[in-house]
């Protein structure tokens, strides 16, 4: 699959909206991830002296080599277990860094580093690294208190979440359980409150504690405000358990495609047999380090060292695309609904014919360019790099688009035709029945509206959608059609 962009245009500052989000940042310290020039040149020279190779998990999905740092936790996270599935262990590298930089960098649009994810993987094939890695790094960074590896099951289990921390890296193993109870009821409220939370940005609060896990509302005194929460989830699932869940609907109301979905049914684990490597490195944790840990005050008042940037709760920082970024973002990505863009060319793609997939493409791919600045922020801060370059934002959305693309043709064979076929074998078992029923020797042909009163299994679909399952059963020879000027009729066909 060919996945060339096309080359940019120029930028039109106000055509971004990019002053307002500057506004609403500007009370923030626009500080440098390095202090100074000298101390990111040192940094760097130290970390390209040692050649880091990408791990080869196919082409937009392995990291650019020039991410040293990235590249480095990535390779690994490939060595923590005697069996590792790549695609685990990519969903929780990216889980990872999103979690690292957690409330204290927002891109220049102002949405923050978490990412929803799920991996499809068999049983077995060493997908529990996604739960493991992240659990042993943060736990040896200090920062376990982020990590809820359960489920949950209600808005007031959100809610309580939060009481404990206000970064949240939700791990959820057997996650196609949970989404199938996400159709009705008290989950699909759930559903709604993390398509809520995702919208997280360097202005939004959440106030949670109206509600509780054990029921009811709570009192007033109980709720409590949180700036800009973050929430990010890694779900573990099988294919059977997920597309046995998995609906158009979850598509088409905008749940289903904020995540970034890893189909790895087919990726073969990665033995390491007793070549494992559970500690971080010393070289990977002085970096992570550099970047995250809050200096005493002591220390900056004696001056004895001066201290790497540090960022806080109250002063989160934002990190600019290079004006390269900024084309590539605002056109060449664009949107569903900007001509010539990447997004409205793949919107405007000649469609298939069922009419279930009317506006699936343009539903999976509206959340792409917001999901690659989530993970090119992620990507930039956790190198060290003081702007989002072109090459990142590149890498960013070509990830993003192949794996969306990917996840859409599974969607279709393994939900959409597999509904089609189900109705196809309901229409064909209504005309056997009503031969059964004749006493003539001939078919007894029935007109569009007919079968529209009368055929019980697809009496609630639309007169378009009947009428495609109607002609799928013609072209495969159970049904025969008959045309006299526009009245269709259709017969079953004899042996």
């Amino acid at each position: 699959m060919n996945m060339n962009i096309s080359d940019t245009k120029s930028i039109i500052d106000t055509d971004l909206n990019l002053d307002s989000i500057e506004n609403s940042a500007s009370s923030y310290k626009d500080k440098d991830l390095f202090d100074t020039d000298e101390e990111r040149e040192e940094e760097f020279a130290t970390s390209n002296d040692k050649q880091v190779h990408p791990i080869e998990l196919g082409e937009n999905i392995s990291l650019p080599k020039e991410l040293v740092h990235c590249n480095k936790l990535l390779n690994h996270l490939m060595q923590m277990e005697t069996k590792v599935h790549p695609f685990a262990a990519k969903a929780a590298f990216d889980t990872l860094i999103g979690a690292l930089t957690a409330r204290w960098v927002y891109s220049h649009t102002g949405t923050s580093t978490a990412l929803y994810i799920i991996v499809i993987a068999k049983t077995g094939s060493g997908k529990n690294i996604g739960l493991n890695a992240i659990e042993q790094i943060l736990e040896s960074l200090n920062k376990g208190e982020k990590l809820v590896a359960s489920q949950i099951t209600s808005v007031g289990a959100l809610d309580d979440l939060f009481k404990d921390s206000p970064t949240i890296v939700n791990i959820i193993d057997e996650f196609g359980d949970v989404l199938s109870n996400m159709d009705s009821g008290s989950q699909k409220q759930l559903a709604t409150a993390m398509k809520k939370v995702y919208a997280s940005s360097a202005t939004s609060q959440y106030n949670f504690g109206k509600y509780s896990s054990n029921g009811g509302k709570q009192s007033k005194d109980m709720n409590r405000l949180i700036k800009r929460p973050f929430y990010s989830i890694l779900g573990l699932t099988t294919s059977e358990q997920f597309f046995e869940a998995a609906n158009i609907n979850m598509i088409n109301d905008g749940f289903m495609n904020r995540f970034i979905i890893l189909n790895g049914e087919d990726v073969k684990p990665i033995f390491n047999g007793i070549e494992t490597q559970k500690e971080l490195p010393e070289d990977i944790l002085d970096h992570i380090k550099h970047l995250t840990d809050n200096q005493p005050a002591t220390e900056m008042l004696l001056g004895s060292i001066k201290p790497p940037t540090y960022f806080s709760d109250d002063s989160p920082k934002v990190i600019k695309m290079t004006e390269e970024a900024q084309n590539y973002y605002a056109y060449t990505i664009g949107d569903a609904d900007l001509e010539n863009s990447d997004i409205y060319q793949f919107c405007s793609s000649e469609e298939e014919q069922n009419i279930e997939l009317s506006n699936l493409r343009r539903n999976i791919s509206i959340r792409w360019r917001e999901n690659s600045i989530r993970y090119a922020t992620a990507l930039a801060a956790y190198e060290g790099h003081q702007e989002i370059e072109l090459y990142i934002l590149q890498y960013a959305y070509n990830y993003v688009k192949t794996l969306g693309i990917q996840f859409l043709n599974l969607f279709k064979k393994e939900v959409i035709q597999t509904k089609l076929q189900k109705q196809m074998l309901l229409a064909e078992q209504w005309f056997r029945e009503q031969e059964e029923k004749s006493e003539s020797s001939n078919s007894k042909r029935y007109t569009l509206s007919t079968i529209g009163q009368y055929m019980y299994p697809l009496k609630h679909l639309k007169g378009s959608e009947r009428k495609h399952i109607l002609d799928e059963l013609v072209s495969i020879n159970v049904l025969n059609l008959y045309v006299s000027g526009r009245t269709r009729q259709y017969y079953l066909a004899k042996d």
